[in-house]
């Protein structure tokens, strides 16, 4: 198989799974947290990870705890849980809506 030109039996299989992104069309997620599953060789800041989440729309800058009130003065509609780098994942995701699953994986 080749990529852009380059056969990848040439390629060293731990540097291309490391320079390589595969988005598979079901969303496939590993038990653990989102940190690990956004980032599982623990190469990235998290501050890099979080405006990651905050991009996706998966957590808000601004938002707080559920129950409390944003600084805006409105409160999070009833049921919404802010998702966090240290929110856990269960097996294949399963605790996370079909949306929130198509984190991409690097």
């Amino acid at each position: 198989m080749t990529i852009n030109g380059i056969d990848i039996k040439n390629i060293n299989l731990e540097t291309l799974r490391r320079r390589i992104t595969i988005i598979p069309q079901d969303p496939v997620l590993f038990s653990g947290t989102i940190r690990s599953n956004l980032d599982p060789f623990d190469e990235t800041d998290d501050t890099e990870l979080q405006v990651a989440l905050e991009a996706c729309g998966l957590a808000d800058p601004h938002e707080l705890d559920a129950d409390d009130t944003q600084a805006s003065g409105t409160s999070t509609p009833t049921g919404t849980k802010r998702i966090t780098l240290d929110s856990p994942v269960t097996s294949e995701g399963s605790n996370l809506s079909q949306g929130k699953r198509r984190i991409p994986i690097r």
